[in-house]
């Protein structure tokens, strides 16, 4: 099934019965809307096209997976959001991916290092490092906030009309499985109003950082459909004319290869508890 819709992805709304006032980009309410008409009472996978779930050893299916989380009365999952990238990012043209296996050939590393833990008591998102992506902007002085910002405190710099000036961390969490209840809704383009179950973290592979990104960074600058109108996206397109002495590597101090779904749970990027 296809749908379309007269709004852009980014296209700025607002909508009398969501649950905030604030204008909100188009594509949040949908992510709520078709779900909960389509799927109502079923579980649901959401990711973009550059996005993998990895699921835990043992089990092959998503089917499988589901029938886990039923019985342990799961309502949604949340999983680590984990940049994929090559040793050095290149430009130069490369057949299309086929599948998985393609895009780990062309960019198959990763940063082990743990991005999440679950709060035992509430189940909400802790932080506890930043991703390959937020690194490879600060390695090459991409993510560097307006000069003039750099002396005022941090109370200040969050004031309403300083924001729009700043460069948010990239996203490092993502709630891609989700049972869609009848109380269920999205309240960002990453994580729903309910809170994931502590113990179970699974893994979304991210592959941004491939050949085909000089395409993408100019369609999102032309559409500027993504978050503060795609200014991140324009200061990315710096990695299409390397200044610093790094050049395009892309590899951090603790980088490696990718194996298996085992990486992932010795490095806490996957967690699943005993008995799952």
């Amino acid at each position: 099934m296809v749908l379309s819709s007269p709004y852009s992805y980014g296209q700025v709304i607002k909508l009398t019965d969501w649950q905030t006032k604030k204008p909100v980009r188009a594509g949040v309410p949908m992510k709520t809307v078709i779900p909960s008409h389509f799927l109502a009472n079923q579980w649901a996978i959401y990711a973009d096209a550059d996005e993998f779930l990895f699921l835990p050893p043992g089990i092959s299916t998503v089917q499988d997976l589901i029938k886990r989380l039923e019985r342990g009365r799961y309502r949604a999952v949340v999983a680590s959001l984990v940049d994929f990238f090559p040793a050095q990012l290149s430009f130069t043209s490369h057949e299309a991916p086929e599948n998985l296996e393609d895009l780990i050939k062309e960019a198959s590393f990763f940063d082990p290092i743990p991005l999440i833990t679950l709060d035992p008591d509430e189940g909400k998102i802790i932080r506890l490092n930043k991703g390959a992506s937020s690194r490879i902007l600060y390695k090459h002085g991409i993510y560097q906030n307006p000069w003039f910002l750099k002396p005022l405190p941090s109370f200040v710099k969050r004031l309403p009309y300083l924001k729009k000036h700043q460069l948010t961390s990239s996203a490092i969490s993502k709630t891609p499985l989700i049972r869609w209840d009848s109380d269920v809704r999205m309240v960002g383009s990453h994580r729903a109003n309910i809170e994931a179950q502590p113990g179970l973290i699974l893994t979304s592979a991210h592959f941004k950082f491939t050949s085909d990104l000089e395409r993408r960074i100019k369609m999102a600058i032309k559409l500027r459909s993504y978050s503060g109108k795609s200014r991140k996206y324009t200061r990315l397109a710096k990695l299409m004319h390397p200044t610093s002495d790094s050049g395009n590597s892309l590899l951090g101090p603790d980088s490696k290869k990718f194996n298996s779904v085992e990486d992932f749970i010795e490095c806490e990027l996957m967690t699943v508890p005993d008995g799952f």
